[in-house]
């Protein structure tokens, strides 16, 4: 009975959390940036780790699009990586591979297209597991195809608290333009994920107290008999 209650306590604690995402910037500046889903073919941005109070699972990166009219964002094959990074805001480098961190992870790989609805555009991928400990946050865009257009405005923000920086080019070039104290309000997002319920992690202690007091007093009533 003993072994059966601590299997059940092993086997009945998992319940659902609520999804957890971090806002870095916003609210946007009146206008529109159309990088890195317009006008760029290659973007990167660096967010400070400090913005982020704990590791952070990211399953979903958005942005906003809330003072403009509908943008749409151009038909293109995209690749979206995310690293951590020793480079500090307003720190990057003009050489985009010189900014990479060592734990580089493709997070989506694949065609965007159309109209931003709802103000929100979201890009759901390959989970990526952010430690803020280790280093800044570093988001890696590049387009492959499209048109070099003015179609996408999102929301950006002018970070004078040092929250983020950026680096774009507008060809495939290596290298690209520095913009210091500038960026796109995001936001990082995690999935539900599965975590002990306390309330049922009682219920199951209990149920495994029961099964190793029913042992013991079995074995006191065989003692008695003997």
């Amino acid at each position: 009975m003993a072994t059966a209650g601590a299997a059940v306590i092993a086997l009945g604690i998992a319940g659902t959390a609520q999804a957890e995402s971090v806002v870095i910037g916003g609210p946007g500046e009146p206008g529109g940036d159309c990088a890195p889903f317009g006008c760029t073919l290659r973007y990167q941005q660096v967010y400070n780790a400090s913005l982020f109070s704990s590791p952070i699972q990211i399953d979903t990166i958005s942005f906003f699009n809330k003072n403009d009219s509908p943008g749409s964002i151009s038909n293109a094959n995209y690749t979206i990586n995310l690293s951590t990074t020793n480079k500090a805001v307003n720190g990057l480098s003009n050489i985009f591979a010189s900014n990479i961190g060592a734990n580089n992870q493709s997070f989506f790989v694949g065609s965007l297209s159309g109209a931003i609805s709802d103000g929100k555009f979201s890009i759901t991928g390959n989970s990526f597991l952010y430690d803020p400990s280790q280093g800044n946050l570093l988001l890696d865009v590049s387009k492959d195809g499209g048109s070099y257009d003015f179609s996408a405005f999102l929301d950006y923000n002018p970070s004078s608290n040092g929250s983020f920086s950026r680096l774009f080019s507008f060809d495939n070039s290596s290298s690209g333009n520095i913009h210091d104290n500038y960026g796109l309000v995001t936001e990082f997002s995690s999935a539900s994920k599965s975590v002990p319920e306390p309330a049922s992690l009682m219920g199951i202690l209990g149920l495994g107290a029961f099964g190793v007091t029913s042992l013991r007093k079995r074995k006191q009533v065989s003692a008695v008999k003997a």
